[in-house]
Order: structure tokens, then sequence, then C-alpha cells
């Protein structure tokens, strides 16, 4: 069935290549199964991320991407079950920041960006790891690397970033951004 992607700004201008997030994200979601859902995702100002990043996590500074898992159902114009995922938010200050912290290109750093957001409105955590810069999964708290070792408790944590790099491999030849 039919996936929905609203595109929109706040306190930005829509730069030319967000007409191809639609796109990338409709693949990002055939990847994963996800099927009549709805979801926007909001190109914004590092003032405006750093607001909803206080509001709803009360931290006094702007990220690079926040999600807002909406999980709804209702009924669609066709009498279908849909399913409004939410909303992904995403700096684009923080997104050229990124490119230059990771030594990432812009095409990839949004891509990872899109598909964090993504996976985060299908209910994915990640709690205190995240990916560095060669590719691995750290620890947040001791920024160290984490291994096969790694505790039962803090797992499924660490499946969504496999997930996450999983699909980005898999989609790696999509651009948005040229």
């Amino acid at each position: 069935m039919k996936n929905n992607i609203l595109v929109k700004a706040e306190e930005v201008d829509l730069p030319e290549w967000t007409d191809k997030v639609e796109d990338f994200l409709l693949s990002v979601m055939e990847l994963t199964n996800a099927e009549n859902q709805d979801i926007s995702i909001c190109f914004c100002s590092d003032d405006f991320i750093k607001n909803l990043n206080s509001q709803y996590r009360q931290i006094d500074d702007p990220t690079d991407v926040l999600s807002f898992e909406l999980g709804t159902e209702y009924e669609g114009e066709e009498g279908e079950n849909r399913f409004c995922a939410g909303d992904i938010v995403i700096s684009l200050a923080a997104l050229e920041r990124n490119t230059q912290n990771f030594s990432v290109t812009i095409n990839d750093e949004l891509k990872r960006l899109l598909v964090h957001g993504f996976l985060h409105l299908e209910g994915y955590d990640h709690g205190q790891f995240h990916i560095g810069k060669d590719g691995a999964i750290l620890d947040e708290q001791e920024n160290v690397p984490v291994y096969k070792d790694l505790d039962e408790n803090f797992k499924a944590e660490c499946d969504m970033l496999i997930l996450q790099e999983e699909i980005l491999y898999k989609l790696s030849d999509k651009k948005i951004i040229e």
C-alpha cells in the first residue's frame, strides 16, 4: 500500500534537493516493509530544533535530528487503515556541521539522519549508543567501542544502529544531494 511523505520547512528555506527526500524515504520504508504510513519531515534552523530539544528532552542545545512518534491509526479516504507514524525534524545547520565532524558527504549524512529519524518513528531506540566516525557502535557515556560481549540488556539498543547501517548500505547508491 501507499506511504505518504510531507516535506516542509521551519525558519529556513527548503533547499532544491528536498524534492528527492520523499523518494529516498519511500525506499527506506519499502526495505522495512512499512505500509500505509504518513510521515512528515521538517527541515529547520538550529534555533527551532533547540527549542524543541529543550521543551521535549530538557536539553538546552540544538541537535541534528528529533523524531516525534505519533503512532495513531485512522481510516483513509478509500476506507483503508492508515498509520500516522509521526514527524522527523532535521536541523540544516547541524547537517552541515556533522559532515565536517564525521568527514562524510552531505548526501550520506542526510541519508543517515533520515534513516535514524525513521527508525525512531518505528519504535526503535539506541539508548546510550551511537555510531562513531569510523562506523563503530560507541557507548556514549564512555565514548568507547562496543564489542560482541555486549550485555544482552543493551543488545536491542544496538540493533537499531545495526539496522540503520544495513539500510544505509543497501541504499548507498541513492542520491538526494548531488
